[in-house]
């Protein structure tokens, strides 16, 4: 400008200072604050604001202070623009596995997202559920995660468990049966009843004893099978009866006697007897002069008699037990129908020879004989074997051999022989079967 000099003048100058404009802007995940108008060399201060799930990165336009601080200053010498750049957070799942199984999941995920997690059973287990936070369906094996914070989750997994349902067939009882975890041991036991031995399980996985014991890995239902006694309803069995040597068998309430066949018995006192209907400890016998007779441990010498029809007794030895005989060597016996002592006409007498006939069977569990036992010398024996299911008659060894099941001989001289029996295949079953 100009100044007219008509005289003296005194002029002054004012002068502003110059004011600029501070723009902010914000990426995705956040805003900031502090824009405005500012005098120069003003430190203007900005400040970013990161939104739930996001994080500050930096500042980038006009020079600021500390770019990588969330609230710092811009020293306005012009007009600035500034913007704050925000991340998405990351969030990270830490997953793990009980017992029994595996699982699949684990990682790093973007804040908010559903992250997929699989939780898979070892065999013999099954899944139960998951624990921790965020988890949308616990009880599902396959289920997602909310990732809003960092989440540990664990699978939880339980073994398996099977019913192992024991049966016992006629002639004996079984113990066994339970609920099992997976790939357990259970025991089994098959105790045969009184005139019975146990033959076999029908299992076809193995070959079980009667004592054993079996891995479960499913349910499972198996039936013991007895079979009868090869001695049963034979006199020293059915006693309980202890063998001493040369054939003899001694009762403890009986006495002594010597077994020839599942019928014909001699007595020590009684002398030949002919035995019948042996059961519960209890039995019929003939004698060629009492006739037919029924006795029991607990009323024995007392026998029954069915030629009086009533009650006799015969006179024992109180300190050893034997039968009482007059001088001539004849059974004293009270017959209580006549009300008085008597004597029986005969005795035993003679001494036979006899000869022990013993079968065995192999293996034990693979069949029955029936025909052993002794015989009078030059007699005739005949022994049969009988395989039990799942097995076939292979032959005999031994004192004699034969491939027949059935062994007709005459008895010269203590004799032992073996059945021998082989099982039969799976395959063979089924030929049969189908």
């Amino acid at each position: 400008t100009t100044v007219s000099m008509t005289s003296d003048r005194t002029v002054s100058a004012s002068f502003a200072i110059n004011q600029h404009i501070l723009a902010l802007a914000a990426g995705t995940g956040g805003s900031g604050s502090g824009v405005g108008t500012f005098d120069y060399g003003t430190n203007a201060t900005v400040t970013a604001f990161a939104a739930t799930g996001y994080h500050f990165v930096n500042w980038t336009g006009s020079d600021v202070t500390d770019e990588n601080a969330t609230s710092t200053t811009i020293t306005m010498t012009d007009d600035a623009e500034v913007t704050a750049h925000f991340e998405i957070d990351q969030r990270t799942l830490n997953l793990s596995a009980g017992t029994g199984g595996s699982v699949a999941g684990n990682g790093n995920y973007t804040h908010e997202t559903n992250a997929t997690i699989t939780a898979s059973p070892d065999i013999g287990y099954h899944f139960m559920n998951w624990t921790g936070d965020g988890v949308s369906d616990s009880t599902s094996a396959v289920s997602t995660v909310n990732m809003t914070n960092d989440r540990n989750v664990s699978a939880v997994f339980s073994p398996d468990q099977y019913i192992l349902s024991v049966h016992a067939g006629t002639g004996g009882t079984v113990i066994g049966n339970g609920i099992y975890e997976y790939n357990a041991t259970a025991f089994l036991g098959a105790t045969p009843a009184r005139g019975y031995v146990f033959s076999h399980w029908d299992y076809l996985e193995a070959n079980l004893n009667a004592t054993d014991t079996v891995t479960i890995t499913q349910d499972l239902s198996l039936t013991a099978h007895f079979v009868g006694h090869p001695d049963s309803g034979k006199l020293f069995y059915e006693l309980n009866a202890t063998e001493h040597e040369d054939g003899w068998w001694e009762s403890d309430w009986f006495g002594f006697f010597h077994q020839l066949n599942d019928h014909w018995v001699y007595h020590r006192d009684l002398g030949w007897i002919y035995v019948d209907d042996v059961r519960e400890g209890g039995f019929w016998y003939w004698h060629d002069t009492l006739d037919w007779s029924w006795t029991i441990g607990h009323v024995y010498p007392s026998v029954w008699s069915k030629k009086t029809n009533y009650w006799i007794r015969f006179h024992q030895d109180a300190v050893n037990g034997n039968l009482q005989t007059n001088d001539k060597g004849h059974l004293w016996y009270y017959d209580y129908a006549a009300t008085q002592w008597n004597l029986a006409e005969s005795t035993p007498t003679s001494e036979t020879i006899y000869h022990e006939v013993s079968a065995a069977t192999s293996p034990s569990i693979g069949g029955i004989v029936s025909g052993a036992g002794s015989y009078e010398e030059g007699s005739t024996a005949t022994l049969t074997a009988t395989a039990v299911n799942g097995y076939n008659f292979k032959g005999w060894s031994g004192d004699m051999q034969s491939t027949s099941p059935t062994l007709t001989f005459t008895v010269t001289q203590k004799l032992s022989l073996t059945a021998n029996f082989e099982k039969i295949s799976v395959g063979k079953v089924l030929q049969k079967l189908f």
